[in-house]
């Protein structure tokens, strides 16, 4: 029996007397008991300790540079002081009770290993390197992953404290294989942080928050798929006829295996490199994946996030981020007068990549929801929103052109001075013109007058002719207009006109 009342160092250099297939023992215990006390420290050098047959009580710090292996009893002392320091595999075949100590790996790659399921106090991830479970774990007090990734494999690591606060990192994150997950005991309707990632391929931390919808007892678990769904049976292509995406990069499994609360659901992703995504997609046991209708988008500093509101169905597993078949409504047909704008307006279900409108022909912009028309002539507006993956949708919307373009000449005119009908005018809307030719002839057919554009036309004719009044009389005219981009006939008119004194 080992007493150590005070803080030493206890470095033991014996011969080891057995060996495993994780590294060479150096400290072994065969049937002994051995205290620490609080403050007290013990450094086992470069090799393993293997509690075979015997009692290991750790209130101080034990730190282990090899494997600890616990074949017997191995307990915190009934203290909240006890630290297990290991640098190699920590490996329990048998009764390890934490009180209130904290298991500390502080090596590179390590395993959480054993015959039995070790169920820790506080679990702190130091060192570099992935932490791979080969079995269950259980973590009664607080998970601090600090900057490792904890691997879970196909098995589970229960966070059995209810407080929000009983996982912690920096930027650790837990991965999982399989059917394998992080799970949390939930008592509150605060926000769980399940910070979930993964090493396998591209890595990623893609986590999930739950908010359970009560105080009730529940148990929620998440795993973060960094494949395909197709490659695990999920086929992304057997959807219904209302989603037309799933995505590709990853998808999640949530569980639920006690308590019967629903609850609030946020997935967070990176639109930047995962893609754009509206809506988050369910499994069902048809099977097929659905849309769960009524996704919220929102973002973070650092995230994209797609919430699910008071979702109660964990009957099946996968979920995945996706996009429906996205709607459009181009608004209603609108009138307007020539010359003046109409607001086109685009209203989209969800968020969509691209909008395009077709004929872009006087147009502010055609590639934006909400462009601003001056049309010259009636026109039908398509516009074609793309959500990506052939998931688009098209509206129409008419505008009409409403124009006065009738031309009138009078018939009679009196270039008295009088200020009265002294000129002889063209009016209109002179602005859609594109051509115009006015000619008057006297009654023998000289032309005493011609306009070759709308100024001239405007200004008109005040009743001379090479710079002498002309006399009272009838005279005769020819009027030809074209008009810009054909939104009128060519008009081609003739007629007589009085002139009075």
């Amino acid at each position: 029996m080992i007493n150590s009342m005070k803080k030493v160092a206890i470095v033991f250099y014996f011969l080891a007397v057995n060996t495993t297939l994780f590294a060479q023992t150096l400290f072994f215990n065969n049937g002994g008991q051995m205290f620490m006390n609080p403050g007290s420290v013990m450094i086992v050098k470069t090799a393993s300790v293997d509690n075979n047959t015997g009692r290991i009580d750790n209130a101080g710090n034990f730190i282990i540079e090899g494997d600890f292996i616990n074949s017997d009893v191995a307990t915190g002392n009934t203290n909240s002081t006890g630290i297990y320091d290991v640098y190699g595999n920590w490996i329990n075949n048998a009764n390890f009770t934490a009180d209130e100590s904290t298991v500390q790996l502080s090596g590179a790659n390590q395993l959480i290993t054993g015959s039995q399921k070790t169920t820790f106090y506080n679990l702190s991830l130091v060192g570099s390197g992935i932490k791979t479970q080969t079995i269950g774990a259980q973590v009664d007090g607080v998970l601090d992953l600090r900057d490792a990734e904890l691997a879970t494999d196909i098995y589970e690591m229960l966070v059995s404290n209810a407080n929000t606060n009983a996982v912690l990192r920096n930027a650790g994150y837990v991965s999982s294989l399989q059917t394998g997950r992080l799970s949390r005991n939930t008592n509150s309707t605060n926000t769980y942080l399940y910070p979930t990632g993964s090493s396998v391929g591209t890595t990623r931390y893609r986590p999930v928050e739950i908010i359970p919808a009560s105080n009730a007892d529940n148990t929620y678990g998440v795993r973060l798929a960094n494949v395909d769904a197709t490659s695990e049976t999920f086929a992304r292509n057997i959807k219904e006829d209302e989603l037309c995406e799933i995505n590709p990069l990853f998808y999640h499994h949530l569980h639920r295996t006690n308590g019967a609360d629903a609850a609030t659901i946020s997935f967070f992703y990176n639109n930047a490199t995962d893609g754009n995504w509206a809506t988050i997609a369910h499994w069902q046991s048809l099977p097929q994946w659905e849309d769960i209708d009524n996704a919220t988008a929102s973002a973070t500093a650092n995230f994209d996030v797609l919430t699910k509101n008071n979702w109660n169905n964990f009957s099946n597993i996968p979920y995945a981020l996706a996009n429906a078949v996205p709607t459009v409504v181009a608004e209603r047909d609108t009138q307007i007068l020539l010359g003046d704008d109409a607001l086109l307006n685009a209203v989209v279900n969800q968020n969509v990549n691209t909008y395009t409108w077709s004929p872009s022909l006087n147009l502010s912009c055609s590639d934006c929801p909400n462009p601003i028309a001056s049309p010259e002539i009636t026109t039908l507006y398509t516009v074609t929103v793309n959500q990506g993956s052939g998931c688009s949708a098209i509206d129409s919307v008419l505008v009409e052109v409403i124009a006065n373009l009738n031309l009138y000449l009078p018939n009679a005119f009196s270039p008295n001075n009088d200020g009265n009908n002294d000129m002889l005018k063209l009016y209109g809307d002179m602005d859609r013109i594109f051509t115009l030719n006015l000619i008057i002839f006297n009654r023998w057919g000289e032309k005493v007058f011609e306009a070759n554009d709308t100024t001239l036309a405007v200004q008109g004719w005040d009743g001379t002719y090479m710079g002498k009044l002309l006399d009272p009389g009838v005279f005769a005219y020819q009027l030809a207009v074209t008009y810009r981009r054909g939104i009128k006939d060519p008009i081609k008119q003739k007629g007589s006109i009085t002139l009075i004194r």
